[in-house]
C-alpha cells in the first residue's frame, strides 16, 4: 500500500467519487448489462478517438520526465480506436463523425496544458491510461458480448503489445510519486 502522501495515492483518493459516479452512470450500467444501443457505443468509440488523438499528439511534443517514460507505444490507443471507428462507421468514418462540444472542450484543455503545464498532460494521460488498463478489458468483453463481436470494434480495450500491465501501472505510480 502506498503512503497517503504519495501523489498517486492522493490522485486515487481525490478521483474515487468521480470514478464511482462514472462507473455507476446509466450509460456504463447499460453497456455492462448489454443494453446500450450499438449506435451509442459506436459514438463512444468515436469520441474517445478524438481525445486519445489529442493526448497522444500532444505527448509527442512535450518533454516531461514522467511522460517520456510512460507514453509508450504499447499503451497508445488512438490507432486501436481508429480501427474500431472504421468497424462501426466504415472506412470513411472521419468524414461522418464529429466531436461533441464536450469532447472539443476536453481536447482543447489537453492541448492547453500540454503547451503551458506539462504535468497537466501527465495527469490526463495517467487517469486515462490507468483507467483503461484497469477496467478497459472488462468493458471490452461486455461490449464484445453485447454486440456479437469477435475482435473487431473493441481493439481499444485490448493491450496485446503490453507485456505486463500490472508492472506498467506500478512503474507509472512510482514515477508519478
Amino acid at each position: 500500500s502506498l503512503p497517503e502522501t504519495a501523489l498517486s495515492a492522493r490522485v486515487r483518493t481525490a478521483s474515487w467519487a468521480a470514478h464511482g459516479d462514472a462507473e455507476g452512470s446509466g450509460f456504463m450500467a447499460q453497456l455492462m448489462a448489454g443494453e446500450l444501443p450499438a449506435e451509442s457505443f459506436a459514438q463512444l468509440v468515436a469520441q474517445q478517438w478524438f481525445l486519445y488523438d489529442a493526448i497522444e499528439t500532444a505527448a509527442v511534443g512535450v518533454a516531461d520526465p514522467v511522460l517520456d517514460r510512460v507514453a509508450i507505444p504499447e499503451v497508445a490507443r488512438a490507432a486501436a480506436l481508429a480501427a474500431d471507428a472504421a468497424h462501426w462507421f466504415g472506412p470513411d468514418w472521419r468524414d461522418v463523425v464529429s466531436p461533441l462540444p464536450e469532447t472539443v472542450q476536453y481536447c482543447d484543455r489537453v492541448r492547453t496544458v500540454a503547451g503551458t503545464w506539462p504535468p497537466g498532460l501527465v495527469a490526463h494521460h495517467y487517469v486515462r491510461s490507468m483507467g483503461d488498463l484497469s477496467g478497459g478489458p472488462m468493458i471490452g468483453r461486455a461490449a464484445a458480448k453485447a454486440y456479437g463481436l469477435g475482435g473487431e470494434g473493441v481493439a481499444f480495450y485490448r493491450f496485446a503489445d503490453l507485456d505486463d500491465g500490472p508492472a506498467y501501472k506500478a512503474r507509472y505510480r512510482e514515477l508519478l510519486d
